[in-house]
């Protein structure tokens, strides 16, 4: 629901601006005519009233136009909102609640198989990579729900962690759902590029293995014994703004882990390994205990 407001308000802003884009059309289409019109002087002063009319006109119309487009934005909020209130009564909200300790915050994951990146919803999980790579800076200041922000994707849920509060948990908990694979002392996080999600890792997986489920993750896991977690970020946002962030969910995860690390891999895709040099740099420089 998060990412249908987000998309919503997305709509919404983006008819803010093509009216924004009209209005600057039609004012820079009126200055060149009079340009014209200023040199003829019988005409100067009547088309200068003229203008004063077109342009108390289109102000009128577009900023219509722009109101309209609010008060649906906020009677389809209204209306969300009513449609979340029903579907909570009676359910559940949020992650597992800790019977002996913090929640477990959890966000289930669609499994990573290369044969199904056809699918609807893989393809609205590709379109929000790029959403986030061409506007992120905007869908940030906006706080709209269609930014990626900066989570951790253990096995098949995605944990928050800036919530330092619940992420141990939620960390042990994702482990736990996803059978006999126990988080290894031995860890390699994966950052992907420019427009993708961490689903850049399985692309063509069942044409390269043979194996839809294989990823570059899954294969250092079952040769070598590293445990595996992508980074799953909004690549709109500046390099050195990602960077930071890399090195506080590091961090985090170092703190969080089930079990002590011994050893920490970064792999980066493209903007991937720009980032992480940019948290390596940021990690070093602040001297936080994952480096």
């Amino acid at each position: 629901m998060r990412r249908w407001r987000g998309l919503k308000a997305l709509v919404h802003d983006a008819v803010d601006r093509i009216v924004d884009l009209v209005g600057e059309g039609h004012e820079s289409t009126a200055r060149t005519v009079m340009r014209v019109t200023d040199r003829v002087e019988p005409i100067a002063v009547p088309a200068r009233a003229v203008d004063v009319v077109r342009r108390a006109s289109t102000a009128g119309v577009l900023g219509t136009i722009k109101l309209v487009n609010r008060v649906v934005e906020v009677t389809s909020d209204a209306g969300i909102d009513l449609a979340v209130r029903a579907a909570a009564r009676g359910t559940a909200t949020g992650g597992d609640a800790g019977r002996d300790g913090p929640p477990v915050k959890l966000e289930r994951a669609v499994a990573m198989r290369s044969d199904i990146m056809v699918s609807a919803q893989i393809a609205a999980d590709a379109a929000l990579g790029l959403v986030n790579a061409v506007v992120g800076d905007f869908l940030f200041e906006r706080d709209n729900g269609l930014d990626l922000g900066m989570v951790l994707r253990v096995r098949e849920h995605y944990v928050d962690p800036g919530d330092d509060a619940s992420l141990g948990p939620s960390i042990a908990a994702a482990f736990a759902r996803e059978g006999p694979r126990a988080p290894g002392p031995r860890v390699a996080v994966f950052v992907h590029g420019l427009g993708t999600t961490e689903w850049s890792w399985v692309l063509e997986a069942h044409a390269y293995h043979g194996d839809p489920t294989a990823t570059f993750a899954s294969l250092l896991e079952r040769d070598l014994g590293i445990t595996p977690i992508f980074v799953r970020y909004n690549a709109g946002r500046h390099v050195s703004t990602n960077g930071r962030a890399l090195s506080a969910s590091l961090a985090a995860l170092v703190r969080s882990y089930p079990v002590p690390i011994e050893e920490l891999v970064l792999v980066g895709h493209s903007m991937g390994g720009l980032v992480i040099r940019s948290a390596c740099h940021y990690g070093d420089e602040a001297r936080a205990p994952w480096v």
